[in-house]
């Protein structure tokens, strides 16, 4: 049964490969343009990759994969620098999905079901690319969750008031979301005083303070769900 899951999983990967390309890409702060220095930029940045690719933290920082973050450039098909501080790596997916084989992994697949996320910020709905929410963004690039914005319409503050959202209303909310037909829901209160955050997924729901780890809690929520295999042992020498 295992290696049947696997075969789906190879052949959703060669299907869908150009269009996940950006899945497999992750940058790094670097110190500069030196080979050692690329080389610790490219350990940090294939770890962060097994994290997004396994869902798991902890399969991420598996001591058994020491020797393989010590020669990460490896699994880069390619690279590229932003001026002196920044690194972006592109990893082969047909060399990682190799490694998590041999290591007995998790694997979740990069095709996965996108979340709609709603946001209140300062009591205001948000415009267009708000910076306010870059950090939430860039933390579910960093988690590979895919994100959908509502548009805010009239017939979205029709549906959802100011008021109900800040109560966190469930109801109010998936009434709301019944027009852009996604499994996940995820509702964001963002003030000065703080963060709030919940999501719905299917029925099951999760709620706490801190929008950016309410997307670690929504990621690691759905890895269990959806990642295959991960038995925690190992065929590489």
């Amino acid at each position: 049964m295992r290696q049947l899951i696997w075969a789906v999983c190879l052949l959703v990967l060669s299907l869908g490969l150009n269009a996940a390309e950006p899945f497999y890409q992750v940058s790094a702060q670097v110190s500069s343009q030196a080979p050692e220095a690329r080389a610790q930029a490219a350990s940090k940045a294939l770890k962060d990759m097994l994290w997004r690719l396994t869902g798991s933290q902890q399969a991420a920082q598996n001591p058994a994969l020491a020797s393989v973050l010590s020669r990460a450039e490896t699994y880069a098909d390619s690279f590229s620098y932003t001026g002196n501080e920044q690194i972006t790596f592109s990893f082969s997916p047909q060399g990682l999905n190799q490694l998590i084989k041999e290591y007995g992994l998790p694997y979740w697949p990069p095709n996965r079901p996108k979340v709609l996320v709603w946001s209140l910020l300062d009591g205001q709905w948000p415009g267009p690319n708000d910076s306010r929410l870059a950090e939430l963004k860039a933390q579910a690039r960093a988690r590979g969750i895919p994100l959908v914005f509502p548009q805010y319409d009239s017939e979205d503050r029709t549906a959802l008031s100011a008021e109900q959202f800040k109560a966190l209303d469930s109801e109010a909310l998936l009434n709301a979301s019944f027009r852009y037909s996604l499994d996940t829901v995820m509702a964001v209160v963002i003030s000065d005083g703080g963060s709030r955050w919940q999501f719905d997924h299917r029925g099951e729901k999760r709620a706490g303070d801190n929008a950016v780890q309410g997307i670690n809690v929504l990621a690691d929520f759905l890895a269990a769900r959806y990642a295959v295999g991960g038995t925690g042992s190992s065929t590489a020498s």
